[in-house]
């Protein structure tokens, strides 16, 4: 699980149209599932905007949450790549490619922005 002392490799953070939130989820599920990696999705019933998406394998996980406030038109989430706990760091030459890709992933949700990135 992740380690909350544990500081992102790579993150950004994203805004779009409520409207998309469900492209948005199944972008990251392809994104997911083309690299390798185990996905799980935790969404709240009460607030469908509410969701947690956690991918893994071998020593990168990945994490997506949201942001924003429920009473906007715009979701916001953070997404960031972590190494897994107990395992070595991964470096920047895995996590750069894999955040490439995430972003050509992301570049099909329609008026999907990327508001930061560190």
């Amino acid at each position: 699980m992740h380690n909350e002392s544990l500081s992102p490799i790579r993150l950004i953070y994203v805004q779009m149209d409520r409207s998309e939130r469900d492209h948005f989820a199944r972008q990251i599920v392809a994104f997911g599932d083309r690299f390798g990696f185990k996905t799980s999705i935790r969404q709240i019933p009460v607030d469908p905007d509410e969701i947690t998406f956690y991918l893994a394998r071998n020593n990168i996980q990945f994490w997506g949450t949201k942001n924003s406030e429920q009473a906007t038109q715009k979701l916001q989430f953070s997404l960031a790549f972590y190494g897994q706990f107990g395992e070595p760091s991964p470096s920047f030459g895995q996590i750069d490619p894999l955040m490439k890709s995430l972003k050509s992933f992301l570049a099909d949700v329609p008026g999907l922005t990327i508001t930061k990135e560190q």
